[in-house]
């Protein structure tokens, strides 16, 4: 079921990862992986996969995606299933490192060292599908109207950011710097990824309850 990882820990004290129904799954903590992005280097990307059981059983039958969390720098454990295999194999204080809690320490901790958020899918015809999906009943209606405006927001900012360097004469890009926006902009900011982390909270419970047999 479970085994040490055969391949050794990889260069830049990254955390040593278990292997778990054939996936490494990554022995951490919130902290080390803040600490690990903090001193990231900057001549590649660093891949952080988070994973639950869904993960490690979709990544059995499809060989791209196992090889993509294989070769993630970082694989969390984001499910409590297998957070409690890690702490059954010898690993008793293996905490959960759950995806939406670390995306919000990430850009909490972001503002305080200057780094940049990039924000992807938020595109018209995103928006397009979320509408869809809601009118067929498959998202609801609150938790749309919360997705809506979050991607307003982050529309505005990017618009703002770009129309900016335009007059300045530089080249638009996406990166935005939280920590260069105004206080209230900021707020508005914490607060939509606060509503986006409630409506992943729910989704995530709506969809296990849904996969428990009858």
């Amino acid at each position: 079921m479970a085994e040490l990882a055969s391949a050794p820990q990889a260069a830049g004290g990254l955390p040593p990862k278990l292997t778990i129904a054939g996936l490494p799954i990554s022995l951490t903590s919130y902290d080390e992986v803040l600490e690990v992005i903090g001193r990231r280097a900057t001549d590649r990307a660093l891949v952080i996969a988070v994973c639950n059981v869904h993960s490690v059983m979709s990544a059995r039958r499809d060989a791209a995606l196992h090889e993509a969390i294989s070769e993630a720098d970082v694989a969390t454990s984001d499910g409590v299933p297998l957070v409690w295999v890690l702490r059954m194999i010898g690993r008793p204080g293996q905490t959960r490192v759950y995806g939406p809690d670390l995306m919000k320490l990430a850009l909490q901790s972001g503002v305080a060292c200057g780094w940049r958020h990039f924000l992807y899918g938020t595109t018209p015809p995103t928006l397009d599908r979320l509408r869809a999906a809601t009118e067929l009943g498959l998202v609801k209606r609150t938790e749309a109207q919360v997705l809506e405006e979050a991607f307003e927001l982050f529309t505005a900012l990017r618009l703002e950011h770009q129309v900016a360097q335009i007059e300045d004469g530089s080249e638009p890009d996406d990166h935005i710097a939280p920590m260069d926006l105004d206080p209230l902009t900021r707020r508005y900011l914490r607060d939509a990824f606060r509503e986006l982390e409630a409506v992943q909270r729910s989704r995530s419970t709506e969809l296990r309850a849904a996969q428990r047999p009858g």
